[in-house]
Order: C-alpha cells, then structure tokens, then sequence
C-alpha cells in the first residue's frame, strides 16, 4: 500500500473508534456539528460533557478531568484537555 492509501486508512480507523463515543454524546442532548471530525479519548468521563454543549468542527476532547458545562459552545479545531 502507498503511503496516502496508508494514511487514509489510519483516519477512517480513528474516526470509526470514535464515532461510537460521539454518538452517545448525540444521544444525551450534545450538539456536535461535524461527528465525522470530533475525537473524543477513551479517557473522557462522557458524563462530564453536560446537555446543550455545542463542539464545532474538529474538537478533540481529551483528558480525565476534563468537564464542560451546559450551553458552552467550542468552535472548530479546538483541543480540550
């Protein structure tokens, strides 16, 4: 395989682990605006990110201690940790 085949690859595996934590973020009232460009770490209390956060395009949310509280809006490209 070349390496953009490669890289390509490395990203839909990367989204694909995600969107399972992005989708029960949906459910509980989380407006995500992109779902297919958010990562959330398998370290995130998911329920420390409250109902009625709004994540932009490309947020990352990382962290153990990580907490955002309800109506907080985060643009795009955003890493939260």
């Amino acid at each position: 395989m070349g390496y953009d085949v490669l890289k390509r690859f490395e990203c839909y595996r990367c989204e694909a682990c995600h969107a399972p934590r992005v989708e029960e973020l949906i459910a509980k009232g989380v407006n995500v605006l992109a779902p297919q460009s958010v990562i959330v770490g398998e370290e995130v209390n998911l329920d420390n990110v409250e109902p009625t956060v709004v994540l932009g395009a490309g947020t990352k949310i990382l962290g153990v201690d990580t907490m955002i509280g309800a109506g907080t809006e985060i643009q795009g490209s955003a890493v939260i940790k």
